[in-house]
């Protein structure tokens, strides 16, 4: 049984918007021009900056984090040790933390990414559980991360055509990278106070950290395509 308010939570996963929506956003001097909601909105060029949360709001969330995984269900195990995408996952995190260390402008503060097998995670981490029994996807709330190994097979599965083993870590690091984007700029607080979807500016804010993080991780963005191509 999922706790009450779960279900709006739930749906909250990886995805692009489309290529004619990034088409019309492209001439646009603001990102506000595209998706039409009010949170979390910045100007093209600007730096990704975290939504405020309030002490109630943090607690609020930390409840839910909990309640969701203590509530999978059961046919859902997110026991990262026992995927066998576990040590690919692990590289992309080792690879990326350094990064996490510089990011000082994210309140509450986010020290560290770390694959977990369940919660709780410390304070200043991002939580990442790799699940199986999930339908493929990858879904983030407050700050904790879930992948499915479907998802994840599927993005090694395909790699061949997009560039082989290169690929795949690309892709991957993007997609992880892209729900770190929202964990770390506390776009779940915007579910909270709305029961509406991210807005487009909210799926941009996250594709630029993803960005970032893989340029200061020093990981190719030959696999992003991939990535694009997964989710439809």
């Amino acid at each position: 049984m999922r706790p009450r308010g779960m279900v709006e939570f739930w749906d909250m996963g990886f995805h692009f918007p489309s290529a004619r929506t990034w088409a019309l956003c492209a001439g646009a001097a603001l990102f506000t021009a595209c998706g039409g909601g009010t949170h979390g909105q910045v100007a093209v060029g600007d730096k990704n900056v975290s939504v405020n949360v309030s002490w109630a709001e943090k607690k609020s969330l930390e409840k839910l984090e909990l309640q969701t995984h203590k509530n999978l269900p059961e046919e859902q195990q997110c026991v990262s040790s026992r995927s066998p995408f576990a040590d690919d996952v692990a590289e992309i995190i080792r690879a990326v933390n350094p990064y996490m260390e510089t990011r000082t402008d994210i309140t509450p503060p986010v020290r560290a990414v770390e694959l977990r097998d369940h919660p709780p995670r410390a304070e200043d981490r991002i939580a990442v559980y790799l699940c199986t029994g999930m339908k493929p996807r990858a879904y983030t709330l407050y700050r904790s991360i879930y992948l499915s190994g479907d998802f994840i097979g599927g993005l090694k599965n395909s790699s061949a055509a997009w560039g082989g083993e290169s690929a795949y870590r690309s892709a991957l690091a993007f997609v992880l990278f892209h729900e770190m984007g929202h964990a770390a700029l506390n776009h779940s607080a915007l579910k909270l106070r709305s029961a509406d979807q991210f807005d487009l500016p909210q799926e941009m804010e996250a594709d630029q950290f993803a960005y970032d993080a893989m340029a200061a991780s020093r990981i190719s963005v030959t696999g992003i395509g991939l990535a694009r191509a997964a989710n439809n």
